[in-house]
């Protein structure tokens, strides 16, 4: 499954970029061979140079050195090894399209090297300095994966988050959070019935008030109809028409509280679900999110959805039950 997946990301990384799928084996060699056959954990590639001119610089990090390989216009390469003890601290000064990557030795002296590459090799890059960062803290990490496989799980990152961002299928996003209605069925069923009865006596003063000019108004005026016999009925249907109106406003509060509290508790199912999903994403992931946007998503988001679901679907509903109730009275 491991190697179906990494030639699927050796694919869009040939299809989509212009940048080797994985590093050179002559490459990997020589590398290895420099550091008396050990193996190389992780790399990446610098694609900037000191002039902010694409190039292609391969940075490969060891057990104890980092190399940074230079490649000129004639495919020849430059070694520069690193010793990662040498490294006392990191600088990222991010950019708007480029990253810069310092590395510091003793204070007072000049940079060890400064690394700069553009964003699409930031993934690959932050993981390379992940580990230097917690090497100089002292602390070791196992690596299950092979260093190809981690490249190009970084690189194509961003190409399979611009794929699923265009393949979404929005209507199966819709049923997906209607789904979350589905606990509260009893509740869903009692704030459905209440719109319905909202939605029949709403259309009901209407029906009432064309009976009472065509029933008793016109005759009374053509002298078919008594007097009596017009106020009796005129008063009968003007209780009627209160009586309407207070049923309407008992039938408002009863769907305004029942669909208050079931949008409640799917909100508390959203949020629920958002933060156990969140628990299980990749530091790569909150490494590349803002804080704000995160807590934007969590709270307002997470609130305008609850509201669609609660009140956005069910007033589809109604003002479809209310164009059927119309169309009906005026035929």
């Amino acid at each position: 499954m491991i190697k179906k997946e990494n030639r699927t990301n050796v694919d869009l990384i040939t299809r989509y970029t212009d940048q080797p799928a994985k590093m050179p084996d002559q490459t990997r060699e020589k590398i290895e061979k420099h550091w008396n056959n050990s193996p190389i954990q992780l790399y990446a590639i610098a694609d900037l140079d000191a002039m902010m001119q694409l190039t292609l610089q391969w940075v490969a990090l060891g057990e104890k050195t980092l190399a940074i390989v230079s490649v000129d216009d004639q495919g020849c390469e430059s070694i520069r090894n690193i010793h990662l003890a040498m490294i006392e601290s990191l600088v990222e000064s991010p950019g708007l399209s480029n990253t810069t990557l310092t590395l510091l030795g003793a204070p007072g002296d000049p940079p060890l090297a400064v690394i700069r590459y553009t964003q699409r090799q930031r993934r690959a890059m932050e993981n390379i300095k992940f580990l230097i960062e917690h090497r100089i803290e002292g602390h070791d990490i196992d690596q299950a994966e092979e260093p190809d496989e981690l490249y190009s799980k970084a690189v194509t990152s961003s190409i399979r988050k611009a794929q699923a961002s265009v393949a979404v299928n929005k209507l199966a996003v819709v049923w997906r959070l209607v789904a979350y209605l589905k606990p509260y069925k009893g509740r869903l069923a009692f704030g459905m019935g209440s719109m319905v009865l909202l939605t029949l006596v709403s259309l009901l003063p209407a029906y009432l008030t064309g009976y009472l000019i065509d029933n008793i108004i016109r005759p009374f005026q053509t002298g078919s109809l008594t007097y009596s016999s017009a106020m009796h009925t005129a008063w009968f249907i003007i209780g009627a028409l209160v009586l309407t109106y207070l049923v309407r406003v008992f039938s408002m509060w009863i769907r305004l509280k029942s669909m208050s509290v079931l949008g409640e508790l799917v909100a508390m199912d959203l949020r629920r679900n958002l933060y156990e999903h969140m628990q299980g994403l990749s530091l790569n992931f909150f490494s590349s999110k803002q804080t704000g946007s995160l807590i934007s998503r969590v709270s307002s988001d997470s609130d305008r959805l609850w509201e669609f679901i609660a009140f956005g679907v069910v007033e589809v509903i109604w003002a479809l039950i209310m164009l059927v109730g119309l169309g009906t009275v005026l035929i």
